[in-house]
């Protein structure tokens, strides 16, 4: 999977090491339909942290923050998670998720948030988080 970061000014509350280390740690199905995962600061039409355009295979993942904390990293990351459970089950992106609709997703989320949040946390050369 292409990873694209729109530019190198501006923190993301997820780095492209980060994505690049939840990838590797979720199961292959979880990404498949994603051919490319963008770390933008804006999408004209996004109303959730990750919009997805099937036609394309394109994921936007929209989280510009000023100062990153492992909490906002930790929220980003459960925005993922549902985000790539909404493209598995092939849910409606470019619209705002119903309440019932998150809950229904935040299962999968729950399930690996955990895991994804040690992987990188276990990273050689990188802190744990607080």
């Amino acid at each position: 999977m292409k990873i694209v970061v729109y530019n190198a000014w501006r923190q993301y509350a997820l780095s492209r090491a980060e994505v690049e280390i939840i990838h590797a740690t979720l199961p292959r199905l979880a990404w498949a339909r994603v051919a490319q995962f963008h770390l933008a600061h804006s999408h004209d039409r996004g109303c959730e942290m990750l919009e997805f355009d099937a036609r394309s295979g394109i994921a936007y993942f929209i989280a510009p923050i000023e100062n990153k904390t492992p909490v906002l990293r930790d929220e980003a990351i459960h925005e993922l998670l549902v985000g790539l459970a909404r493209v598995k089950a092939r849910s409606r992106f470019f619209t705002p998720l119903k309440d019932a609709e998150r809950s229904l997703y935040s299962a999968f989320a729950d399930e690996w948030m955990q895991r994804c949040i040690h992987a990188i946390e276990k990273k050689p050369g990188r802190a744990s988080a607080p």
